[in-house]
């Protein structure tokens, strides 16, 4: 006897002539379905073709790009954004990429300044700490080095000149987390942030700036790649990492040819000969450029349309506090209700008459 939970259900046996009927018990029914249903977890892998073609198109993602300084001195990650039609049909003489860098590093640009600031003025206010952050807030241009220190040490003996709370502890303890980070993004050079920082100074947040990280809703101006867990030794994005909206580059076509036709060792002699003609190509002698993976299109899809709704909006001054108080007084308003009572026959009228006043 078979329980209702085991009970006779019809399998199909897909044959090259015909489709046989065969009793099967539910759970190796429930097991044969689970074998025989595609996998719907996202792997990274399926994200890139590992093995680009030579030919230039847009996703390719390169290593051993400038960045112009924007991102400290070293070489780094790039997706070409160059659309696909101008690459295949020669029409472009630049190709644009985006800069790719890992996740933790993101936390060590000017970007991250202002939640920084926003943080430490939080723990400060909770550790009952009161003194100035020494960077203004929304600003990007972080305090020198000398500043956070003097902070830091400030917070060291708030806690040592007498016993406190256990809140007031764990406040200025992600207060000089987060001081630390910041000392980071002082520096020069890209660098890649502690997990254990990034937890600390973030709390109970980090999971939740990690996963949004992960669904793009932290900003609209970065967008998740997930590392494409190749070995280290040849892998093109060897950890998670974020594209940069705001940091578009531009560099020669030329250079990128020749990058894909020349070898390690003939990289300086080529660009010797190229920046005769184009002087922008010694910005790669540090590092020959080398595609490396190509982002596929069902991904490069949603991530073109993001970078392309970053800069196609057409916005405005926000009013000031000055015009929320005048909506208070009695010019203001009258203002507005002589506007109202004008028609727009009136309106278009009296703007036709001034364009006629202007004519010589």
């Amino acid at each position: 006897m078979t329980s209702s939970k085991d009970s006779i259900v019809p399998s199909y046996n897909f044959n090259h002539d015909c489709i046989k009927l065969q009793p099967q018990p539910l759970a190796a029914l429930r097991k044969l379905t689970l074998t025989i249903l595609p996998d719907r977890t996202l792997s990274s892998r399926r994200y890139y073709d590992l093995l680009p073609p030579d030919a230039h198109s847009c996703g390719d993602i390169w290593k051993g790009l400038p960045c112009a300084g924007l991102l400290g001195t070293a070489a780094i990650t790039g997706l070409v954004v160059t659309p696909a039609c101008d690459l295949s049909q020669r029409k472009a003489e630049t190709i644009t990429y985006l800069p790719v860098i890992p996740v933790r590093a993101y936390f060590s640009t000017l970007g991250a300044l202002p939640e920084l600031h926003r943080r430490v003025q939080g723990y400060l206010k909770a550790g009952q700490l009161a003194i100035d952050v020494p960077w203004k807030e929304g600003s990007f241009v972080p305090p020198k080095a000398h500043q956070i220190d003097a902070l830091m040490n400030a917070i060291e003996s708030h806690l040592k000149a007498k016993q406190r709370g256990q809140t007031e502890v764990t406040a200025l303890g992600r207060a000089s987390a987060a001081l630390r980070i910041v000392k980071l993004v002082a520096h020069p050079e890209l660098s890649e942030v502690a997990p254990g920082e990034l937890s600390t100074a973030f709390g109970n947040d980090w999971p939740k700036i990690k996963e949004k990280m992960v669904t793009n809703a932290y900003s609209s101006y970065l967008h998740f790649l997930p590392s494409d867990q190749q070995d280290l030794a040849y892998a093109g994005l060897p950890s998670h990492s974020i594209v940069l909206f705001r940091y578009p580059l531009t560099a020669s076509i030329e250079i990128f040819d020749l990058a894909q036709q020349s070898t390690e060792s003939s990289w300086q002699k080529a660009l010797e000969q190229t920046a005769a003609f184009l002087p922008a190509a010694r910005a790669f002698e540090r590092t020959k450029p080398i595609k490396v993976l190509c982002l596929r299109s069902e991904f490069l899809h949603d991530l073109l349309s993001r970078y392309l709704a970053v800069y196609n909006r057409i916005g405005s001054p926000d009013f000031g506090s000055s015009s929320a108080r005048a909506m208070d007084t009695t010019s203001y308003l009258s203002m507005k209700l002589s506007c109202l009572t004008k028609t727009s026959g009136e309106y278009f009228r009296s703007c036709r008459r001034e364009r006629l006043r202007m004519l010589p």
